[in-house]
């Protein structure tokens, strides 16, 4: 069942991103960004993270234990999901994104045209990945 205002955590180390980011999602959906942080690791230390329905991260802050992280969240949160948002609008790191447990990505250089769509998908269950040109 979807949930009726489903909460969002920003991670993304440009305080400028994120306030874009914040203004426009609750400008224009029902969704409700619980927290931001600019460090991944952040994440497990938040109060509210068993309210996570999803967390959208800049790809920049990954690192060898961004996998981890993913994992230990679905623990406290089995229901939440990830969303990579890339510089990059290829599909070079696209198998890497969906091996560490993203369900969907939006280039930094698209995102006031696709991120609202795939945040949708994404928390209707589905995977929101960009397609190969």
């Amino acid at each position: 069942m979807k949930k009726q205002h489903p909460n969002i955590v920003i991670v993304n180390s440009l305080k400028s991103m994120v306030d874009a980011l914040y203004d426009f999602i609750e400008s224009d959906t029902d969704y409700k960004i619980i927290g931001n942080m600019s460090e991944f690791k952040k994440l497990l230390k938040l109060p509210q993270l068993n309210e996570v329905d999803m967390v959208l991260v800049d790809t920049i802050i990954l690192d060898e234990n961004s996998e981890d992280i993913i994992e230990k969240v679905k623990k406290n949160s089995p229901e939440c999901k990830f969303i990579a948002i890339s510089l990059y609008d290829d599909q070079v790191y696209l198998q890497d994104y969906l091996k560490i447990g993203f369900s969907g990505m939006v280039s930094k250089n698209k995102i006031t045209e696709e991120l609202i769509e795939t945040v949708t998908q994404v928390m209707e269950g589905l995977n929101a990945f960009p397609n190969k040109n």
